[in-house]
C-alpha cells in the first residue's frame, strides 16, 4: 500500500513542477518577453536600445565577435545575459581610460 501512495506522491510532485513551468511560461508571454528555456532573448531592435547605439554600431560589434547572438527563423536575437555581460565590459573598459 506504501508504494502506491510513493507512486501517487511522485506523480503529483511531476504534475506541480510541470505547472510551474507552465505558469513562468504564462508570465513570460504576458509580460512581452521572448523566453527560450526560461532564458530571455532580445530581438536586434531591443539590443539597439538596451545598448543606447544605432543599428550600424551593434552590427559592427557582431562583426567583430564582440556580440555573437543567433539566428531564429532568419532573424537575429541574442541573449539578454550575452548582451549584460557585453555591458559590463564595456563599462570595465571605459574606466580604464
Amino acid at each position: 500500500m506504501e508504494t502506491s501512495t510513493d507512486n501517487t506522491q511522485e506523480t503529483l510532485n511531476q504534475i506541480i513542477d510541470i505547472l510551474h513551468v507552465i505558469q513562468q511560461d504564462v508570465r513570460d508571454i504576458k509580460s512581452g518577453h521572448n523566453t527560450i528555456d526560461g532564458q530571455r532573448i532580445l530581438e536586434f531592435a531591443e539590443v539597439c536600445d538596451m545598448l543606447r547605439m544605432g543599428e550600424r554600431q551593434v552590427r559592427r560589434y557582431r562583426e567583430r565577435g564582440a556580440l555573437k547572438g543567433f539566428l531564429l527563423d532568419n532573424r537575429r536575437m541574442y541573449w539578454e545575459a550575452e548582451v549584460r555581460e557585453f555591458l559590463k565590459k564595456q563599462s570595465g573598459e571605459a574606466n580604464k581610460i
